[in-house]
């Protein structure tokens, strides 16, 4: 399963680098800044169809007032058998509106810590998930 980030601020990197040190396979990072996905030596994606192409599993990274674009943006894509995550630990998967009609499975997924910077270590990091 590749997994794919829309973002790459301190959370999406630092789970971008926790999935690679893990074993997973991190297809890279669409985002508008690349200063940590670049350091880490991620792929950067010119545009949100070239991620979604790419990945099985996409976490959307951006700022709660991005969610809604970004999704409306990812739901043009073809998602079929893709799962669809954001962190946001103050919004609900039901801001993926209309998702049942892409195939795709979308799930609240907020990890349980502060990332303080892009190379915050994460050992045991508990997360609340929520969704279909």
């Amino acid at each position: 399963m590749k997994i794919g980030f829309i973002g790459a601020g301190r959370a999406g990197v630092s789970l971008g680098n926790y999935f690679k040190a893990s074993g997973l396979e991190v297809a890279g990072y669409f985002s508008k800044n690349y200063p940590a996905a670049s350091a880490f030596n991620f792929k950067k994606y010119k545009d949100i169809a070239s991620l979604a192409s790419s990945a099985d599993l996409i976490f959307i990274a951006t700022p709660d007032d991005q969610i809604p674009p970004v999704w409306a943006e990812l739901k043009k894509q073809p998602l079929k058998g893709k799962i669809i995550c954001h962190l946001s630990g103050a919004k609900t998967s039901a801001i993926f509106k209309g998702i049942e009609k892409t195939g795709a499975a979308g799930f609240s997924t907020h990890p349980l810590f502060v990332f303080n910077n892009y190379k915050t270590p994460l050992k045991k990091v508990y997360f609340t998930v929520e969704g279909n």
